[in-house]
């Protein structure tokens, strides 16, 4: 049985976040020190929390630092 699709997601990163930028859902942005998805389109402007899903947050810690030697965790 073949499967068709109607709609293909594909996220497509999209670098630093800029006002003077328009997104499309699913367009990936860099905003501070953590990658965000859009979940709707967003025309140029500030930046809006209400539409935007938290990919990752950059984050060091001692088991990173000592390469996952660190006592106690």
């Amino acid at each position: 049985m073949s499967t068709s699709y109607k709609v293909r997601v594909a996220p497509v990163p999209k670098g630093a976040f800029s006002t003077t930028a328009a997104y499309k859902k699913n367009d990936i942005v860099r905003y501070g020190t953590a990658s965000y998805i859009f979940t709707a389109d967003k025309t140029a402007g500030a930046w809006n929390a209400a539409i935007v899903q938290l990919v990752c947050q950059d984050g060091i810690g001692a088991e990173i630092m000592d390469g996952g030697n660190s006592a106690g965790i």
